[in-house]
């Protein structure tokens, strides 16, 4: 059962989609609160539809709702956006590989399964980096600087905690 708040945010899609397309900032806004959502109700399947669909909002021509597919080098309309979407999806591969590895009996299935979303953590990761990169020069002020280098650590941090913990379920040190 989803709360009331769901039921509002997808009238508010509703409305955007009327008002402004699907290709517009608040339409991916919107999705990607819906995904944390979903990502704090431990409810994978349907956050990673959410973001999939942010993403397309933010990246035009990128239409795959498939969770392993990333805009690559695709030019985003509004890289700020495009980073938070990246951020909250980096955070529900992991807890979603977490939540397949914790159990006192893990299944084979289940940890290739973990693997391959920290693989997918650490390629998104990477792609979240170029996208700091590529903002960088737009970033002038010490103010600006300042809110880079907290994303920055952030997105670091999340490359250092997917690597961590694919090789404490590989030991693979690659």
């Amino acid at each position: 059962q989803d709360s009331s708040g769901i039921v509002y945010f997808n009238k508010e899609i509703q409305t955007i989609k009327v008002n402004y397309g699907f290709q517009h900032v608040y339409a991916a806004s919107a999705f990607n609160l819906i995904a944390d959502y979903y990502i704090g109700k431990q409810k994978y399947d349907s956050a990673f539809s959410y973001i999939q669909k942010a993403l397309s909002s933010v990246c035009p021509g990128f239409r795959d709702p498939d969770i392993f597919s990333n805009p690559y080098e695709m030019e985003a309309s509004l890289n700020l956006r495009l980073l938070k979407i990246y951020q909250s999806k980096i955070n529900a591969l992991q807890l979603y590989s977490k939540s397949l590895t914790t159990s006192e009996i893990v299944n084979q299935q289940d940890h290739e399964k973990a693997i391959k979303l920290l693989n997918l953590a650490i390629l998104t990761n990477i792609e979240a980096v170029d996208i700091l990169n590529r903002i960088k020069s737009n970033y002038l002020t010490q103010e600006s600087r300042l809110f880079l280098a907290e994303k920055h650590i952030q997105v670091f941090s999340a490359g250092v905690e997917s690597s961590s913990k694919l090789y404490s379920l590989t030991e693979n040190p690659e």
